[in-house]
């Protein structure tokens, strides 16, 4: 009794497993076989970007490096970075004309812009376009524009003699 209870049980299991299976359509001679869909390869998921800055917030950022003399950040947001400031006086012009500006509205054209700077206040007020150019990491102050416009002087007088003194030790 006990088997014969067991071969219905497993009969009826069998049944039901074949009755589940999905039914394939059969093929008819000269038709083509369904495509089977093929497993797809995950897909890498880009990191999102981080927002674009614009250049009249990177000009705010230059003067600020300007001001405090942070030399690193300073280099990060030239273009051109540390090769462009060991220009001979190329920091120090930059930080003296730069540490007091401030920045106006950009004026984009494609890559570049141009930011108008106000340095000094009062009477010694002087207006004069900031450059800057667009690169694969984002928007850098166009030290070399800059350089073109508003050639470094060479030092006179008692700041002259004091850099010759200081190359001599």
């Amino acid at each position: 009794m006990k088997l014969g209870t067991i071969a219905s049980v497993l009969a009826v299991s069998c049944m039901g497993l074949a009755a589940c299976e999905e039914k394939q359509p059969e093929a008819q001679p000269g038709a083509e076989a369904p495509a089977v869909a093929q497993p797809t390869e995950p897909k890498a998921v880009e990191a999102p970007k981080a927002p674009e800055v614009a250049p009249g917030e990177i000009c705010k950022e230059v003067t600020a490096a300007a001001k405090g003399n942070d030399e690193a950040k300073l280099t990060s947001l030239v273009a051109g970075g540390a090769e462009v400031l060991a220009g001979e006086g190329v920091k120090d012009a930059l930080v003296g004309a730069l540490g007091g500006a401030t920045c106006g509205e950009a004026k984009i054209e494609g890559d570049k812009a141009i930011v108008p700077l106000t340095t000094g206040a009062g009477k010694k007020a002087k207006a004069v376009d900031g450059p800057f150019i667009k690169g694969a990491d984002g928007w850098k102050f166009d030290c070399a524009d800059w350089l073109a416009k508003n050639p470094v002087k060479a030092a006179k007088g008692k700041k002259a003699k004091a850099g010759k003194k200081k190359g001599k030790k």
